[in-house]
């Protein structure tokens, strides 16, 4: 047979694109709100309620959601964050941001996605999180990492409309986090989000973001500067009795994130290099 050479570009996963979402663009660039503003709080109600999550917060990319949620957490030097030993870098990535150790637990054979029999085997008096990875969308086995008393990270960057035994990812783990690049089911360009069971978590994370604090392109060009942020989690007394002893009262003192976008958390992401 011969061979035939393309006469246009095979583009991966090309977004679904209509006059819709221009002319939504257009207005947002009309409106003056070049950045957070009255479309991100509408994001936030509408992955809300979607998702049937307690709380949302939109952030820059996924690594930003993951690394937000570590801090919320006071995930800090000396702890140790276990991960899946198959995933994109940034998931581990984020845990040494924090200063921590990320340990890597191997897969399931039938879904490649964290063993919990593997994680069980990993837990020591380091370990302050677990951070499960719901790889090309199908999630990982949470109710049997939630069963070992640690927080959830739920890295559910290919896994917006994902359901786990009839509940869906994003209203399950501690936090989860999600990706919004070109390339994922719901795809904004660039973004993320990550959603809270509980308020100090979301509040804490949100502290910790700049982008948190709202401007438009016509106010005061102070209120983008970032510096160094103290992050003093005190409202953790009022989490359930579970929650109260997996979230202790941290105090944490972090440079605000300036990770990029996990623009490359496809499906052809390998074995991360750093195991």
């Amino acid at each position: 047979m011969e061979a035939t050479r393309r006469g246009t570009f095979l583009s991966f996963q090309p977004p679904a694109i209509t006059e819709e979402e221009i002319d939504a663009v257009s207005e947002t660039l009309r409106s003056g709100w070049l950045t957070t503003g009255p479309r991100t709080a509408e994001l936030e109600a509408r992955m809300r309620d979607y998702l049937e999550a307690k709380h949302v917060l939109a952030v820059s990319s996924c690594t930003a959601a993951l690394h937000l949620s570590l801090v919320a957490l006071g995930v800090g030097p000396g702890d140790e964050v276990i991960t899946t030993s198959i995933t994109w870098p940034a998931t581990a990535n984020v845990i040494v941001h924090c200063g921590a150790t990320p340990v890597f637990a191997d897969v399931r054979d039938d879904t490649l996605n964290i063993d919990p029999e593997r994680v069980r085997e990993l837990i020591t008096e380091k370990t302050k999180a677990i951070v499960p990875v719901d790889l090309y969308g199908q999630p990982a086995d949470l109710d049997e990492l939630a069963a070992f008393g640690l927080p959830i990270v739920e890295d559910a960057a290919h896994a917006a409309e994902s359901r786990y035994r009839g509940r869906k990812v994003g209203a399950i783990a501690d936090l989860t986090c999600f990706s919004l690049y070109a390339t994922k089911n719901i795809a904004a360009g660039e973004g993320g989000c990550t959603t809270s069971r509980f308020p100090d978590t979301r509040r804490t994370s949100a502290t910790c973001c700049p982008r948190s604090r709202s401007y438009s392109s016509t106010r005061s060009r102070s209120t983008r500067r970032s510096g160094r942020v103290t992050l003093r989690s005190t409202a953790r007394g009022s989490l359930t009795s579970t929650a109260s002893k997996r979230l202790p009262a941290t105090r944490a003192t972090c440079t605000p994130t300036t990770s990029t976008s996990c623009a490359s958390r496809s499906p052809t992401a390998t074995r991360c290099s750093a195991r």
